[in-house]
């Protein structure tokens, strides 16, 4: 007979919800069985107690023990003298640390890159450049009873690692080898008990075996071709998952190899295939239970986690492959609790699966609908080894993508390979498949993100189902055989329906209300597309072509072919040739030279390609022009004929109804008609509605009225002819800010020194040591000094409008043309500007905003949008121009010393404050004790 339970203890249970176990108080659900232990190990890791207490396991098979007292750990944390794999030594180490609720405190703030841990000390190689630590080490949180003599005792979750020892990654990434956790409780579980996540505060199990639905389950067929997987391989890499620390790339450091992998889509990878395992037909039922109790304890962390205020992202707010395995672990422990007798925890499970309620996951924040202001920027941190995008492309407008990196434009684009776009998509098939399979896809609630893997799912498909390394093989076969069956999309029978017309600079499309597949491309014949009342021509050309294979920085960022011939060659079109992906594009046209989209797989010579000017993609049938739009009042009519030779349909293999011939609104020159909502990316931290970085630059627009503002600390008085922001030294520079003396600001606009353009001001008197805003606004409408420009600075208790009356320079109208071309080819004119400390001070933050000469000038530039402290506004909201481009933060996070909060690659404009000699609250977060020299 089971033991009975006090009123209190009742009591208790009913608090936590879990109302079955008060349904009999003389017969309560059985206990967790237990072992009077005082020594127990798992993974290499020994837990010795004081005396024998109670020791057993949760379902999850984490270890618990009633009332125990650690007294020691093996191995214990001590210091360590020993070698890194590059052959660097490192002295006086921490390691085998050991943390008390880990994720309790810590792990969240500005900069969760910085975030102390207390399991390992290890810093990167001397042979690394100076660089933060990546979850720097905080002794104080090492409570291993080894480095600090004391036992641990009371309720409490005990996180104990295993560090790897001489021969260490010297990067510091790959540190530590195994981790074990220990959950001390006052008394006995139940049977079944899930353990609550490290940094709860309760330790009280709120979810149980018996809440298990089990019919959620499905049972499909493993592929032929699929290997066959094990329970225990499945279960090593399953944790207990490091959900601890909020930025889970920089979790790297701190990832025990042989409990999970560290980097975030190989574990996403890992956990889509245990997933699936439990899913496939012959899977035994103990073998199925054993993987999917690991898999709701993982869930039930990161419910734990997110209910405690842990977000899922980084200080920039970026992802890259890093973040997408949370939802996925969130929504299976979600499907399979969905009877819980806990009401209230279940339903509170449930909602954090809202997509639409609860945006605060990858997957949810990095696909979105395309929106104008998003197509009118320009792409930005160009990294060698990456492909280079054109940004997206004017058709594109409402059609579903992806972003790797909300604050990153240059991660968008038509290429396959663009960075870490096939890192996280490989993986979100597989996740899409298990989220169909378990009928979540109504509790995940974002569309968009469902849209973007069917649209993937079919250009994997188009290309031939192509292997990756981050699409594992079984994950890749049972996509392969079980997708289709599952998506919607794919057994639509409806066929698309108009939206409308459209045309902007290059292009005239009719976009439709859902995708169509990449498997059936029209034909030029299936078009008619008028400019003016004439029709033109959308035939495709045919050449012949060279291209080199693509190997590390050669080629990558922007591949390039060599046609024979390249007349009717434009940027947009569709490339056909064998030796290139079918979904390639040309983004440049320089000669014979042609850029194009995508990666050059083996080299080629002399293939015949064929360059094609009209195409579906995505929601769009397009056509690509023979001659660029020129300007909005140009007559633009387009209309399809169905089915075409191409007989384009939609993924269910429906095809749309005939389009009659009828006008496309034309967008040519326009800017974007305000600010967009914020659904392209989380901003989050300090202000809600900001997005850092992320204010577009004009592509295709022409610039009248301007407006530049620069935030910085002078180190030292200012001299003649020293730069604050340039592209180079000399006066014909695209565009630079300098000391022409100290009594006059000097603005250039290159090509001639004539339309350069001065402001008086004693620059030498500029402040030392403190934060000085630079106002600039200039209306290139105007030919006149006083009309065409003005300028302030200011600081704390100073500053001012600058009287530029008798500013010399010649304007001619010209400069308006510079302007623009400022934005040309991809590149912003401040990517090599004076950085942080090439001239006397640091730069901290740049804006930029701009719009045509409709947009009304202010009266000054005294108003406190224009203060030294201004907040220079939401993503894209004003205070003056339609859109703007920030580098970093608010002035409260410079004074907090925050780094990097610009996303701009090696050219990141870092807000920093420097110390000031003698003061001692200079709010430093001491990246710097004094000023450079």
């Amino acid at each position: 007979m089971a033991e009975t339970i006090s009123n209190q203890d009742a009591l208790d249970m009913i608090a936590t919800g879990h109302a079955a176990l008060v349904a009999n108080l003389a017969e309560p659900p059985a206990l967790t069985p237990t072992e009077n232990l005082a020594t127990f190990s798992e993974r290499g890791i020994t837990w010795n107690l004081a005396a024998a207490a109670p020791v057993g396991k949760f379902i999850s098979g984490d270890y618990f023990a009633v009332g125990g007292v650690v007294t020691s750990t093996v191995p214990a944390s001590v210091q360590d003298d020993g070698t890194y794999n590059d052959a660097q030594t490192y002295t006086a180490r921490w390691v085998h640390g050991l943390m008390v609720n880990p994720g309790s405190e810590g792990g969240s703030g500005a900069n969760p890159s910085v975030t102390p841990q207390g399991f390992d000390s290890l810093q990167k190689s001397p042979a690394y450049a100076p660089s933060v630590t990546e979850f720097a080490y905080d002794h104080a949180l090492n409570l291993d009873p080894g480095a600090t003599g004391l036992s641990l005792g009371g309720v409490k979750s005990l996180v104990k690692t295993k560090s790897i020892l001489d021969g260490v990654d010297a990067s510091s990434r790959a540190k530590l080898e195994n981790v074990s956790l220990l959950t001390i409780l006052e008394a006995t579980p139940p049977d079944g008990a899930f353990r609550r996540w490290a940094g709860c505060a309760s330790k009280t199990p709120i979810f149980f075996a018996s809440d298990i639905d089990w019919t959620v389950l499905p049972s499909i067929a493993k592929p032929a071709a699929a290997t066959t997987l094990t329970a225990a391989d499945l279960i090593a890499k399953l944790g207990p998952l490091q959900t601890y620390m909020n930025q889970q790339l920089y979790a790297r450091g701190i990832a025990p190899y042989l409990a999970q992998q560290a980097y975030g889509a190989d574990i996403a990878n890992d956990i889509s295939q245990a997933m699936l395992f439990t899913m496939t037909a012959g899977t035994s039922t103990a073998d199925r239970n054993a993987v999917a109790y690991r898999l709701i304890q993982a869930g039930l962390d990161v419910y734990d986690a997110t209910e405690a205020g842990r977000r899922w992202s980084s200080a920039t707010f970026s992802f890259g492959g890093a973040h997408q395995w949370l939802k996925i672990l969130l929504v299976y422990a979600a499907r399979l609790l969905r009877n819980a007798a806990n009401v209230t925890e279940r339903n509170k499970l449930a909602a954090w699966c809202d997509g639409g309620a609860a945006r605060i996951f990858a997957e949810d924040m990095c696909t979105f609908s395309i929106t104008r202001e998003m197509i009118e920027s320009m792409p930005y941190e160009p990294i060698n080894t990456r492909l280079a995008p054109v940004g997206y492309p004017d058709w594109s407008e409402n059609s579903v993508d992806w972003l790797a990196k909300p604050s990153n434009l240059a991660s968008c684009g038509l290429a396959y390979e663009l960075a870490y776009r096939t890192v996280n998509s490989y993986p979100w098939l597989s996740q899409v498949l298990v989220a169909r399979l378990l009928g979540a896809e109504t509790m995940w609630n974002n569309p968009k993100f469902f849209e973007y893997c069917d649209t993937y799912y079919n250009k994997w498909v188009y290309r031939g189902r192509a292997t990756d390394p981050y699409f594992y093989a079984y994950n890749r076969f049972m996509v392969w055989d079980h997708y289709e069956t599952y998506a919607p999309a794919f057994s639509d029978a409806t066929a698309p329906t108009l939206v409308r017309r459209a045309a902007n600079a290059r292009y005239a499309w009719i976009e439709f209300n859902e995708p169509f597949s990449l498997l059936a491309q029209p034909v030029a014949a299936d078009f008619a597309v008028t400019v003016d009342g004439a029709g033109v021509s959308l035939a495709p050309v045919s050449t012949t072509a060279s291209g080199v294979k693509s190997s590390g920085s050669t080629n990558v960022s922007s591949p390039l072919i060599t046609v024979a011939s390249a007349a009717g060659i434009r940027v947009g079109q569709r490339v056909e040739c064998g030796s290139l992906a079918a979904d390639t594009f040309v983004t440049s046209v320089n000669g014979l030279s042609v850029g194009i989209s995508s990666l050059i797989a083996n080299a080629f010579s002399a293939q015949p390609i064929t360059f094609h000017n009209v195409f579906a993609y995505n929601r769009t049938l397009v056509a690509v022009l023979p001659a660029p739009l020129t300007t909005d009042t140009q007559l633009v009519t387009i209309g399809y004929t169905t089915p075409g030779a191409g007989y384009v349909h939609n993924l269910g293999g429906v095809a749309p109804a005939t389009v009659a011939v009828g006008a496309a609104t034309n967008n040519t020159g326009k800017l974007p008609a305000g600010p967009i909502s914020k659904d392209l990316a989380y901003s989050g931290a300090v202000k809600a509605d900001r997005q850092f970085s992320g204010g577009g630059t004009p592509r295709s627009q022409t610039l009248n009225r301007w407006r530049f503002s620069v935030r910085f600390m002078l180190k030292s008085k200012m001299a003649a002819n020293e730069n604050i922001v340039s592209v180079s030294t000399g006066s014909t520079a695209t565009f630079r800010v300098y000391a022409a003396s100290t009594q006059a600001l000097r603005v250039t606009f290159g090509g001639s020194v004539g339309q350069s353009i001065r402001a008086p001001y004693l620059l030498d008197d500029l402040p030392v040591g403190k934060v000085i805003t630079m106002h600039m606004m200039f209306d290139g409408s105007a030919l006149t000094q006083t009309t065409a420009k003005r300028l302030a600075v200011y600081w704390e208790d100073g500053g001012y409008e600058v009287d530029i009356s008798s500013s010399t320079g010649t304007l001619d109208g010209t400069w308006v043309g510079q302007m623009t071309t400022m934005f040309a080819n991809g590149f912003f004119a401040f990517a090599n500007g004076s950085g942080n400390d090439a001239f006397h001070g640091a730069i901290s933050e740049i804006t930029l905003g701009w719009g045509d000469n409709t947009l009304p000038l202010p009266a000054n530039l005294t108003g406190p949008q224009f203060a030294y402290n201004a907040d220079w506004g939401p993503n894209g909201a004003g205070p003056w121009g339609q859109n703007q481009w920030y580098f970093a933060g608010t002035l409260e996070e410079w004074n907090a010393g925050m780094p990097n909060r610009g996303d701009y690659g090696s050219y990141a404009l870092t807000p920093r404050r420097y110390a000031i000699p003698g003061d001692p609250d200079s709010g430093l977060a001491p990246l710097f004790t004094a000023p450079p020299a």
